[in-house]
């Protein structure tokens, strides 16, 4: 995909959060926020990665670090006007834009190159990720016309009661195509609830345009969940966690209360070791097999070899032998 270019956008306040960070750093799993969406572009193929960026750049430029292209949103006017902000970096590139939020954390390389190769297959000017969802909330609403066309996207805010009951929601993910759609940018206006340039708006002026829309529903309706607060935040870190210890689960490792056991997805442990309640492991420890873990154990950034048992312990940077019973209630910091 050496032909398609992505955005990300990441130049919002992060208000919601009520934090001295910027949201795209906060950590899920084990990882930044922005991490997701980001290594899952790359995995996909993408060729090039701009990263919008505004409120406390700095942040997320020394997370992401070099290999991607950085423009700034020195005015948060919306997604649009962010969007035109990459336009100069896009001067003379003819192929397709993928665009994304950089919160969505459940974006996968497989998610990318489904819409990809979906939007091409259709011949499509714009391509939109859709989810179905039985409560959809304050997300924007796909609105179709009786053909089945899409008409527009309309936001919360701006929808009216009929609109409000349309289950089919926009995930902020798009493909578009950089010859036909970018130079329609221009043309979005701030007449709407929250006074700013939406990006939504450009897919009613393509259906204006006589432009090819088309959609893809995302069978994993997650894919359209952000993190906006800390609520949404602690959301996600279940949804993460769930899916770890199942993985854990399915790989031969026996975790005896998934809901009390806390694994970043860094961390890897071997078959047939048994993780008892209230262990939390974190920062790429690896634990061998046979083991026994916890309970209440805390391992950040660990080495354990096989047939061991940690139980009650608190160990940071220590590697642990094959064969060694650490005592309950030690504390190491960088011993082994």
């Amino acid at each position: 995909m050496k032909d398609t270019v992505a955005v990300v956008l990441a130049a919002g306040k992060s208000t919601r959060m009520s934090s001295g960070m910027n949201k795209m750093v906060h950590e899920l799993a084990g990882k930044p926020l922005i991490k997701y969406p980001t290594d899952a572009a790359r995995e996909a193929g993408v060729g090039r990665i701009i990263v919008v960026v505004g409120h406390a750049a700095e942040q997320v430029t020394r997370t992401l670090g070099e290999g991607f292209t950085y423009v700034r949103q020195e005015k948060q006017l919306g997604t649009g006007h962010a969007l035109m902000q990459a336009i100069p970096e896009l001067a003379g590139f003819s192929g397709d834009v993928l665009v994304f939020n950089g919160d969505s954390v459940f974006l996968t390389a497989d998610s990318f190159k489904t819409l990809i190769k979906h939007h091409r297959a259709a011949k499509a000017a714009a391509t939109i990720l859709t989810a179905m969802l039985p409560d959809p909330g304050s997300y924007g609403r796909i609105v179709r016309g009786a053909d089945g066309g899409v008409l527009k996207i309309v936001e919360k805010r701006d929808a009216s009661l009929v609109e409000l009951k349309i289950n089919e929601v926009n995930s902020g993910t798009y493909v578009f195509g950089a010859d036909t759609v970018l130079p329609l940018l221009s043309d979005i206006d701030s007449r709407n609830a929250q006074k700013e340039f939406y990006l939504t708006d450009i897919i009613g002026l393509c259906f204006g345009k006589n432009l090819k829309v088309e959609t893809l529903v995302s069978e994993d309706p997650s894919v359209v969940l952000g993190v906006n607060t800390r609520k949404e935040l602690a959301q996600a870190i279940r949804i993460f966690r769930e899916r770890i210890t199942d993985e854990l689960m399915a790989a031969g490792v026996t975790i005896l209360d998934p809901e009390s056991t806390f694994v970043d997805g860094t961390v890897k442990v071997g078959r047939d070791t048994v993780i008892y309640p209230f262990s939390y492991l974190e920062r790429g420890t690896t634990i061998g097999e046979r083991c026994q873990i916890g309970p209440h154990a805390h391992l950040v950034g660990c080495h354990v070899g096989d047939d061991c048992c940690v139980e009650s312990a608190v160990l940071n940077g220590t590697k642990i032998a094959s064969g060694t019973k650490v005592p309950p209630f030690t504390t190491l910091c960088g011993k082994g």
